[in-house]
């Protein structure tokens, strides 16, 4: 499970997990921070990750779960290498949503930017395509019925939606001389 800060991953998780019965949730915040597996902390209190580090906790924290169906969660997971997931669900939110999140979380301004524009270029979905394998876009609301509906039967076939990248990028335009594009 992966998308932008802000876009309902964890939430998405939980709903996922509680639905399917058994499945354990595995947050990538959780095993950077167990395996203290960064370099450094920046002012604002991002935590520049170590992704070899990371890899290897987290492929570990993977071998250790006692679940058949183990559900990773975080914006991080593409950039993980060797990892091979059955499916990746890039969740998706639209730009002034993932904004007013951002801001309740307190995140500063640039933060805002860098991550809005993660959004509305689809990073994670970009990287998350480029490893192979099943990746399908979940956009917080309806989308998350379908798609928790789909897990439960294990048919994925048919549940991609596309999101209306032009519309995201068209807000991006419209509204991104108050984050400085």
């Amino acid at each position: 499970m992966t998308g932008s800060a802000g876009a309902g991953k964890s939430r998405f998780a939980r709903s996922l997990a509680h639905a399917i019965g058994g499945a354990r949730i595995i947050e990538i915040n959780d095993v950077v921070n167990k395996a203290k597996a960064y370099d450094r902390i920046e002012r604002d209190g991002t935590k520049v990750v170590d992704i070899a580090r990371l890899s290897d906790a987290l492929l570990r924290a993977l071998s250790d779960a006692d679940s058949e169906m183990v559900i990773v969660v975080g914006h991080l997971l593409p950039e993980i290498p060797g990892l091979r997931p059955d499916a990746v669900f890039v969740v998706r939110a639209g730009l002034k949503s993932l904004e007013r999140r951002l801001i309740a979380r307190g995140y500063g301004r640039y933060k805002i930017k860098e991550n809005i524009l993660a959004e509305a270029l689809d990073y994670c979905g970009l990287n998350s395509r480029a490893k192979g394998g099943r990746v399908f876009e979940v956009e917080t609301g309806a989308d998350k019925r379908k798609a928790i509906s789909a897990v439960k039967r294990w048919r994925f076939a048919g549940l991609r939606r596309g999101i209306n990248e032009m519309g995201q990028l068209e807000a991006l335009i419209m509204d991104g001389n108050r984050y400085g594009f």
